[in-house]
């Protein structure tokens, strides 16, 4: 019998310090429950599976690269259950809900009046456009994060240029109005290096919204009203509120971003009407000169390789006892920093 896969959004989380809603995918021809390794914390935990892992495949008979597992909660439609997930590397969608979650939380899926009933009762929506008939959805399938048809489009409110190599803000509109998780368009990174940051946001239909966008691509890029730059899924999570008060101490500039130094830069060559601006730029960021390393998460980075391409080996390069030395104290530097 063919498997059937259907879109959900559906809340992840950890006991602490992992707290998400995200979409999924419940998927009848999928065994294992999987959440992609991207979305979980770098301190998280993995348990190894052993000789388990060797038993699960991919709709190409190869096995499925599942890294390790970590028991998750699973908050849908006022039910929470707890199952182990396997966690796969740079999985194509956030998570697959498989048969295993479907025999300890869902009593049935009606495909007539799509949604999927819980055993507590409650009917969840199934998102429009995310039943397909054919193979189940593994991790290495190409399966689109903007669903068509089910979410909301979002696209520019006005004409705007993005230069490449920089990150900016863009005013987007949309016709949806409420709690959502916005993503951005796979077809606009691929074609175009643009990516748009992702996560929860408030919108009300006919008004803009601000959203971060990444030009990782190589030539400028005009995005126009007509465009489709990302969606909006309807959050059904929890949400709280933030006084006034509270808002007002989180958004106070610390002590020590106040008292930070500028970095000594030679800005006479600087023309003058830009000169104001630079020196702005430089104090706003002059906590970053101070020779610490960090982490961005922004966007991935992948190396693809020549059909039948080798490792090369040799050997390294010959170096004097000096330099040794100061490069062994920059490796320790940057691993008491956590960054390797």
């Amino acid at each position: 019998m063919p498997s059937s896969s259907y879109k959900l959004v559906a809340r992840l989380f950890l006991k602490e310090g992992f707290d998400l809603t995200t979409r999924a995918i419940l998927d009848t021809g999928s065994d294992p429950t999987l959440i992609s390794r991207q979305l979980l914390p770098d301190y998280t935990q993995l348990q190894p599976l052993g000789e388990l892992a060797s038993m699960f495949h991919d709709v190409n008979g190869g096995w499925l690269p599942i890294v390790g597992s970590v028991c998750l909660g699973v908050a849908l439609g006022g039910q929470t259950s707890y199952i182990c997930f396997g966690v796969v590397d740079n999985m194509s969608v956030p998570a697959i809900l498989g048969t295993s979650f479907m025999d300890i939380a869902t009593l049935s899926i009606a495909t007539q009046e799509q949604h999927v009933e819980l055993l507590n009762g409650t009917k969840v929506t199934i998102r429009k456009g995310g039943a397909r008939k054919g193979h189940p959805v593994a991790s290495v399938s190409a399966v689109c994060a903007c669903p068509q048809g089910g979410t909301v489009k979002l696209r520019p409110a006005q004409k705007t240029w993005v230069q490449p190599g920089t990150s900016t803000h863009i005013f987007v509109k949309s016709n949806y109005t409420g709690h959502g998780f916005i993503t951005g368009r796979p077809p606009l990174y691929h074609n175009h290096g643009i990516q748009v940051a992702q996560g929860p946001a408030i919108m009300v239909a006919g008004e803009p919204l601000t959203v971060q966008v990444i030009h990782l691509g190589a030539a400028p890029l005009r995005l126009t009203s007509d465009m489709t730059v990302g969606c909006i899924d309807p959050y059904e999570g929890l949400t709280y509120e933030v006084s006034p008060g509270e808002l007002k101490e989180r958004d106070v500039t610390s002590k020590e971003e106040k008292e930070a130094p500028l970095p000594g830069v030679d800005v006479s060559s600087v023309p003058d009407e830009w000169s104001g601006a630079l020196r702005a730029l430089l104090k706003k960021l002059a906590p970053l000169w101070g020779g610490t390393l960090g982490l961005i998460r922004g966007v991935e980075h992948r190396i693809r390789l020549n059909p039948g391409a080798v490792p090369v080996r040799q050997h390294p390069y010959k170096a004097r006892p000096l330099t040794r030395e100061r490069e062994k104290a920059e490796v320790e530097r940057m691993r008491s920093m956590g960054v390797i």
